[in-house]
């Protein structure tokens, strides 16, 4: 009996620990599934959650059932808002970027080719966490600043410089027109009618290389009735070259009022350029007086080009027997105040020319380089006959036509005079 009581014991006890194992079991399962539900929310899988009959427990498992629920939705509705602001953050991101590279636009090439290449992200480079990025474009907006700023003070200088070339433009226009103004006076100055004799036709021309030129030409009858015929060439270009041609030619046509011979005029001439020639400019000058009764000419060359002479007794009828007159008789005005000046003298006959010219004929270059030279111009003048018309202007257009387009580089000046005979 006694072991039939314990076996029904034990059997009684193994029965109720099975019951407690079995209920404790069903009991502790909602627990276990939500430790489940924590462990991959743990690892970032937001997409499990408790069992709805889990949370309807009115128990302690229950209880934490609907809080795992709980923290899973605060999770998720965090994630969210973190999404969200990575979103955001990129159409910043974006924007500041495309707002950048607009930006660099404004730069010169070599700022613009700098900013774009930090713009773009290194090739294969993993993407940047968002922090990250936008310290990096801080630092290129600092550097576009740096870059804008450089270029703004380089924009400042050009206007600047841009006003200051204005207003020289301004300045040069002025002068410009005042050097038009100045040329037209100088033309003004020179004889533009025939000398009032019918013994004599006189053509002239000069064509400045500048506005203004220091080459000058007269004519004009001296109180005897002789013509006086002068062509000069002053030394340099320009508005001095212009000044002092203006002072000799007035000084020269008030001494030639009171004196008869050309040494004597020149010799006059000569001390009142020294006398007031701060400059140290020169003048070569030709001076000739022809008696228009007996065309006798008395004349000085003072360190001047030698006029040429065409006769009109050619030897076969065509052309001109061209004669060269003296040169190297005496130097140049306004260098020696005591300087004496030889005279000299030649026959003129009826239908001869006197051809005065400057060194800007002669020494008139091609696109080479080459002159005009001596032995073209008394070629021309061989073949010249009163039928062509102008000898001043047939040697202009000679020149203009040997000159190819190159530039002018100095003055010419010629005066052609030809002898008709006695006055009747």
């Amino acid at each position: 009996m006694e072991l039939l009581a314990l076996g029904g014991a034990l059997a009684f006890l193994a029965a109720s620990g099975w019951a407690v194992f079995a209920y404790l079991r069903r009991a502790l399962r909602p627990l276990e599934r939500s430790v489940q539900v924590l462990d991959r929310l743990a690892s970032g899988d937001l997409r499990a959650m408790p069992d709805e009959d889990d949370q309807a427990l009115p128990d302690e498992a229950g209880q934490i059932a609907r809080s795992v629920a709980a923290l899973r939705n605060e999770m998720f509705n965090l994630q969210m808002l973190r999404d969200e602001r990575v979103r955001i953050h990129q159409q910043q991101e974006r924007l500041i970027r495309r707002q950048l590279r607009q930006l660099a636009d404004t730069l010169d090439e070599a700022a613009r080719t700098e900013v774009l290449a930090a713009l773009e992200p290194p090739a294969g480079a993993e993407q940047m966490r968002a922090d990250n990025s936008l310290v990096q474009l801080a630092g290129i907006l600092g550097r576009m600043s740096d870059l804008v700023t450089t270029q703004q003070h380089r924009l400042v200088s050009l206007l600047h410089k841009l006003r200051e070339a204005m207003a020289q433009q301004a300045t040069l226009i002025s002068l410009q027109q005042e050097l038009e103004i100045a040329r037209t006076m100088q033309l003004s100055i020179l004889p533009r009618s025939a000398p009032e004799t019918r013994a004599a036709t006189v053509s002239a021309l000069m064509e400045p290389a500048k506005e203004v030129g220091g080459d000058f030409y007269d004519y004009f009858l001296m109180q005897d009735g002789r013509l006086a015929l002068v062509v000069a060439d002053v030394s340099g270009k320009g508005i001095p070259a212009a000044f002092f041609m203006a002072v000799s030619r007035t000084l020269l046509k008030n001494i030639a009022q009171f004196l008869q011979e050309p040494a004597g005029i020149i010799e006059r001439l000569n001390k009142q350029l020294c006398a007031e020639n701060e400059q140290m400019m020169f003048v070569t000058v030709f001076l000739g007086l022809l008696d228009l009764q007996t065309g006798r000419l008395d004349y000085v060359n003072a360190g001047h080009n030698p006029p040429l002479l065409l006769r009109a007794d050619g030897a076969d009828g065509r052309h001109n027997t061209v004669e060269i007159m003296p040169r190297g008789q005496n130097m140049a005005l306004a260098v020696l105040d005591d300087a004496v000046f030889k005279q000299g003298r030649m026959q003129m006959h009826a239908g001869d020319t006197l051809l005065l010219y400057t060194d800007g004929v002669t020494e008139a270059a091609d696109p080479q380089g080459a002159f005009f030279g001596e032995a073209r111009l008394t070629e021309l003048a061989a073949q010249y006959q009163p039928s062509d018309g102008d000898l001043s202007q047939a040697l202009l257009e000679a020149v203009r036509h040997f000159e190819a387009g190159a530039n002018q580089t100095d003055d010419i000046t010629c005066v052609a005079t030809r002898f008709l005979g006695a006055m009747s």
